[in-house]
């Protein structure tokens, strides 16, 4: 079976190279995540020398699976469904159903055997290469580094193969069951019709979609938003399901028009179009993928930090913000409590530690992914006068019993906890702590989601670095205040000063995140680009047929490149249609209002990237093709 599929791809090395840079791109994304994930997990619960690794890798994981393994399904299965008049003709000589399944089997098997130990390589090179980008974030300290194992690239193959495999098999089903000489004549054709399933399920998605996105309007917060930014891929995924049927719709009424004002090229565009639906589907979607994953990342992170700043500066109340490290926190405020010119202070240190909110021990296994690494930030002297988190119910003035904390009221959602519950926390790996809920508030993403003045076992504020708020008297500044310090090494700016210095420090956080969905979109253009090709390059007795027929080179070439426009120009529409509802919903559910907040170089480079490929997997192919002898 093997030899079948080493012959049959050695036979078509140059139609094989798509699927097998796919295969590789797929294969490294999937063993770079596997070996950050693996490398948290290993990390003892509780532990300072990784916080955040677990909890960002898997978010960005998850994303990351399911668009792969959509993206070589797609693939495989769209350079198999090319081959379908082959199939077809050696069931004609006498190939069985089972002969073709293991055929397609082998080559599926063949083309990751070649691509996986380059993907492999390439992806632990990968995970090495993103390690000074989850320092410089925070998410491990500098002594961490990545633990490397087969276990990685195992588990990557074991998703990525079966998932090519059941797609693979799925685009050969038809002509291997069915007739062999009734599916010959068909493919000359394309099939216009899409299944009614499929079209209920798009429609499905869509009313989804829609939900996701109006579900903001109706609670706000984190949840509110992560709804609204999950909006974008139900939509798009109803557009990938329906795209053949609208696209032949769009296109059949475009015929119309254009066949009154006798518009020659457009006009064969438009015929061509309506009868090759599925086929621009194929082209339109992942370019679509493009323009609406890297902007609604790019707008969600732009839309949390304008909120976490917005929120910071609604609860700050100080004319004076004094920053440094001492011996204790206490004495730190009670030192600056005594400068002249200080009217009323409170200080605030973030500690490092970890959070449980679900109390279900009934599977211990997965004990580590109950505990979620946060920061508490304690929070001394006059509270009231000077941090206003939005107490949404409670009280802050209990903060002072032992053991008490206020909470953010994201972190409680689904949980059903509320005041007087029970919150478990750990400081450095030590022993759980148990904490109770005296206040409940709502500027989580300013001030963080735990806040408390007590005294929590095993939590050290020594040596951290503190903040302290002051609000200054009467006719002095701070200036005033610089020289009444007694330790160096501390800093004060001015309450402004001090807000635009944690909005840029907000900013750069983003970087990590940036440079992941950059990855992740490099591989969805790469794979995109690939598919334009395989589809142009299946279109050489299409082409062939034109210059038969009297049709010039220059005039094949502006057929191709007014399709490729049109191809640009949907998948274009549909991100951007995909994509505005999800930034919508996002903003209403973190700022309370309706602000379109767009990385506008990002939003704009993203678009003339789906220019270029659809121009050049839709012409490079024809070009290269004219350029052989014989084909002039």
């Amino acid at each position: 079976m093997l030899n079948w599929g080493v012959s049959s791809i050695r036979s078509r090395l140059t139609h094989t190279i798509g699927p097998l840079i796919v295969a590789m791109l797929a294969t490294a994304m999937l063993v770079s995540c596997a070996v950050w994930l693996e490398s948290g997990a290993r990390t003892p619960i509780g532990s300072d020398s990784a916080p955040m690794l677990v909890p960002v890798v898997a978010s960005f994981a998850g994303t990351t699976l399911l668009i792969v393994v959509l993206i070589v399904a797609s693939m495989f299965g769209a350079a198999l469904r090319q081959r379908a008049e082959e199939f077809a003709l050696l069931r004609l000589t006498g190939a069985t159903p089972q002969q073709i399944r293991n055929l397609v089997t082998a080559e599926v098997l063949v083309v990751f055997a070649i691509a996986a130990p380059f993907g492999v390589a390439l992806g632990h090179v990968g995970a090495n290469a993103l390690t000074p980008a989850l320092r410089s974030s925070g998410v491990i300290a500098e002594s961490f580094a990545a633990s490397h194992s087969p276990f990685a690239a195992l588990g990557s193959l074991l998703v990525l193969v079966p998932s090519a495999l059941i797609s693979g098999r799925l685009a050969a089903r038809r002509v291997a069951t069915g007739v062999a000489a009734q599916y010959l004549v068909e493919t000359s054709v394309e099939d216009h019709t899409v299944p009614r399933t499929r079209l209920r399920v798009a429609l499905v998605f869509l009313c989804l979609g829609v939900l996701a996105a109006t579900a903001p309007f109706g609670f706000g917060g984190l949840m509110g938003a992560a709804s609204g930014a999950s909006a974008a891929f139900l939509l798009i995924t109803a557009a990938a399901l329906g795209a053949p049927t609208l696209v032949r719709g769009i296109a059949q009424k475009a015929t119309l028009v254009l066949s009154q004002r006798r518009s020659g090229l457009s006009l064969i565009v438009a015929t061509n179009a309506r009868g090759h639906g599925k086929r621009l589907t194929t082209a339109i979607i992942p370019l679509a993928l493009v323009i609406a994953m890297g902007t609604i990342q790019t707008s969600s992170d732009a839309i949390v930090s304008t909120a976490a700043t917005e929120q910071y500066a609604d609860s700050l109340k100080a004319d004076v913000v004094i920053t440094g490290a001492a011996i204790d926190s206490h004495d730190m405020l009670t030192t600056v409590q005594a400068i002249e010119g200080v009217a009323t202070a409170a200080s605030s240190t973030l500690v490092p530690a970890s959070v449980r909110t679900d109390d279900d021990d009934d599977l211990p296994f997965l004990e580590r992914l109950l505990w979620e690494p946060t920061a508490i930030r304690v929070v001394n002297g006059e509270i009231s006068a000077l941090v206003d988190p939005q107490v949404r119910s409670g009280s802050l003035n209990s903060l002072d019993d032992p053991n008490t904390v206020a909470v953010n009221s994201d972190l409680l959602f689904a949980t059903g906890k509320g005041i007087g519950s029970t919150l478990a926390v750990r400081f450095n790996g030590q022993e759980e702590v148990t904490t109770r809920i005296v206040a409940i508030y709502e500027r989580g993403l300013g001030l963080g989601d735990i806040m408390t003045s007590a005294d929590l076992s095993g939590m050290r504020t020594e040596g951290v670095q503190t903040e302290v708020f002051a609000i200054t008297e009467e006719g002095f500044a701070a200036t005033d205040l610089v020289d009444e310090l007694p330790t160096t090494g501390w800093r004060v700016q001015t309450g402004a000063q001090h807000l635009e210095a944690v909005s840029s420090s907000a900013q750069s956080q983003s970087d990590l995140s940036r440079i992941l969905i950059l990855v992740l979109v490099c591989f969805i253009a790469v794979a995109a680009m690939n598919t334009l090709m395989m589809l142009s390059g299946a279109r050489h007795p299409e082409l062939a047929l034109l210059r038969t027929i009297g049709t010039s080179r220059r005039q094949v070439l502006a057929i191709l490149g007014v399709e490729a426009l049109l191809v640009a120009l949907s998948a274009w529409v549909i991100g951007v249609l995909t994509v505005v509802p999800s930034i919508i919903a996002s903003s209403w559910g973190l700022l309370g209002r309706v602000l379109i907040v767009v990385d506008w170089p990002v939003f704009l480079t993203l678009s003339g990237v789906i220019v270029f490929i659809a121009y050049v997997g839709g012409l490079l192919p024809a070009v290269v093709a004219f350029s052989r002898r014989g084909t002039r």
